[in-house]
């Protein structure tokens, strides 16, 4: 080997070895597949929820991330822990979606005939009961439990959720109002009564106008509760003409959804 073929050799060994990944091989380094997880809160070992959870793609000591909690709808209850991620893959399932929106992704999964919200849809009250759901008190434990073992920023804790799920947003918000950053509830109801404890929190609900499961008027009637609570609510709803029940759809394959979420942050009480 001459010592010009040998000096090539070495200046070649130390592009590659000193040079960064092309964007596109960055890109294919992220994850977008949720692991299948189990959670028994450490008071209730005999409690079992089901959930899928994705964590931001590098995760820097001492670095913090947001949370997004989705709530399925009744549809994807069951206990596969698969059902309930596919229609909120829109907002995590590109790696460019991925990295400029780092964050942890937990998506629980209720089991059969069960619900997450104690009003509204399947049952006669228009009211929340005075204890939270099985599965919708598993839920928050298990967004407790994640800041306490990962880095979770607890400022930063959104929710979304759909149908069933947008009623469990809705509620899960009422009961935690200074828990969580920012909620965006799709094609679900509130509590009216419980309007003036939300009008603090960047809410951006959306519905369907021709939706005949759960009707907009679910989802208006609560944003004008709230806007007449406090001239000075953050409380705002998206009408999609034409929509029936599967708005979620169009909202959750919207950009300026997570563009909007990331700027909020908890304010103290």
């Amino acid at each position: 080997m001459t010592r010009t073929h040998l000096s090539f050799l070495v200046l070649l060994a130390f592009t590659l070895i000193t040079s960064p990944l092309s964007a596109a091989d960055d890109v294919k380094a992220v994850s977008t597949e949720p692991e299948a997880r189990t959670f028994s809160p450490k008071d209730q070992p005999d409690e079992v929820l089901h959930y899928r959870y994705l964590a931001p793609p590098q995760v820097k000591k001492g670095g913090k991330f947001p949370l997004l909690l989705c709530l399925h709808g009744a549809g994807e209850r069951g206990d596969d822990n698969a059902k309930q991620v596919g229609h909120f893959k829109p907002l995590f399932a590109s790696a460019q979606t991925r990295e400029k929106y780092p964050c942890y992704i937990v998506l629980p999964q209720a089991p059969e005939k069960e619900l997450w919200a104690t009003y509204g849809w399947s049952t006669p009250r228009d009211t929340m009961e005075g204890k939270p759901s099985r599965s919708l008190a598993l839920a928050k434990a298990l967004v407790e439990e994640l800041i306490k073992t990962e880095a979770v920023d607890p400022a930063r804790i959104y929710i979304t959720g759909l149908s069933m799920g947008g009623y469990g947003t809705w509620e899960m918000i009422q009961r935690y109002p200074h828990f969580f950053a920012a909620a965006a509830p799709v094609c679900g109801g509130g509590d009216l009564t419980q309007a003036k404890a939300l009008t603090h929190l960047p809410i951006w609900a959306f519905h369907g106008d021709k939706d005949t499961v759960i009707t907009p008027e679910k989802t208006g009637n609560m944003i004008d509760a709230i806007k007449a609570a406090s001239k000075d609510s953050k409380a705002k709803w998206t009408l999609y003409p034409g929509v029936g029940h599967n708005s979620w759809s169009k909202a959750f394959s919207d950009p300026e959804l997570l563009e909007w979420m990331f700027t909020q942050k908890r304010t103290k009480k």
